[in-house]
């Protein structure tokens, strides 16, 4: 029967063929993608709240490392703070200021010394173990700020090893002393 049509309507017949065989075709596509989304949203909210909650518990963990981080901070900030006070260093009787004196009334007279460190430890109560670092224009400033501190009688035991004599000029030094204070 189809070859008795004339060709026009065969062609029309062909075109709608395609038209519903188009139309059927994408519907069928629509429901598929539609049931699918429909399939994998609750999947898609599932992983959303996992998500969620993930990042929930990894801001609670940087705030309690944050915490942990901030209680050892202060830990070490009160240690520290203990280790600096001068009233726990000295007891109270000396202060870091009349050694720095001391030292400084010594070398007053002797423009060619510079004093680069003190270091002290506190042995007894009113003795210290001092230690001078500087550097020395020459052997006779060295020398006479080596006799300064003896003078001064604050200073007990002065050590002033040979092996600074070394160099006739620009001399690093170390001195060691026992600072004595009668309070």
């Amino acid at each position: 029967m189809f070859n008795l049509l004339p060709i026009e309507q065969k062609r029309e017949i062909k075109r709608e063929y395609i038209l519903r065989l188009l139309i059927a075709g994408g519907a069928m596509a629509f429901i598929s993608l539609a049931i699918a989304a429909f399939l994998v949203l609750p999947s898609y909210f599932i992983a959303l709240a996992e998500y969620r909650l993930v990042l929930a518990e990894q801001l609670a963990a940087e705030n309690l490392l944050e915490l942990k981080e901030a209680a050892e901070l202060r830990t070490v900030m009160r240690e520290s703070r203990d280790k600096l006070s001068v009233s726990a260093l000295l007891g109270g009787e000396v202060s870091p200021s009349e050694v720095l004196d001391k030292a400084l009334s010594a070398r007053a007279n002797n423009e060619g010394v510079k004093i680069r460190g003190i270091r002290w430890e506190r042995k007894t109560e009113k003795v210290f173990a001092v230690t001078l670092t500087g550097e020395a224009d020459n052997r006779d400033a060295l020398l006479s700020f080596k006799k300064g501190l003896d003078r001064d009688g604050t200073f007990e035991k002065v050590l002033l090893p040979v092996s600074n004599f070394a160099n006739a000029e620009n001399i690093n030094f170390i001195i060691s002393a026992e600072a004595v204070f009668k309070k």
